[in-house]
């Protein structure tokens, strides 16, 4: 998804992976505001998630995106790298020793210390590389919302009477 978007776009997208027991990051304050706001609070439906997480913060508040079942998409599809993992044999690097990504002109390099240069991963697929003029499109994920099971549908019938 990233080295499509990075084509189409024409940018340079670097993905960076935290080291272990390196691992503070600005968003774990707004994960513990928004678990601090959830918790002890009763959830009924979907939007009371929604509405918490929005009023979680006095101000600005968060902005929250609900997303339905058209916005996920199949990358599969795409194949133009079948792993990210830099290496073959044993021995060789694994996706675990990767520190960065980066995602321009259609490859993909790593990095498995952050001071090393970039290296390219190795391209184990027939597909080539995506071009900025890809025909190939995304399709849906799934066509319809996900259907709940029917245990859990009974349940709700039942608290209707409630």
């Amino acid at each position: 998804m990233l080295l499509k978007a990075a084509t189409e776009k024409e940018i340079t997208i670097v993905q960076k992976f935290l080291e272990k027991g390196h691992t503070q990051m600005e968003c774990d304050s707004v994960h513990s505001t928004i678990e601090r706001r959830i918790c002890g609070k009763p959830i009924y439906i979907p939007q009371n998630y929604v509405d918490l997480i929005r009023t979680a913060r006095v101000t600005p508040l968060y902005k929250v995106k609900y997303l339905s079942h058209d916005f996920f998409k199949t990358f599969s599809l795409l194949g133009y790298y079948s792993t990210i993992r830099p290496g073959a044999r044993s021995g060789d690097p694994v996706v675990t020793d990767i520190r960065v990504l980066q995602y321009k002109d259609g490859n993909i390099q790593y990095k498995t210390n952050f001071t090393d240069e970039f290296n390219d991963l190795p391209r184990r697929n027939k597909r080539c590389p995506p071009s900025k003029d890809d025909p190939l499109e995304l399709h849906c994920l799934y066509d319809a919302p996900l259907k709940i099971k029917l245990k859990k549908y009974t349940h709700l019938q039942e608290l209707k009477k409630v």
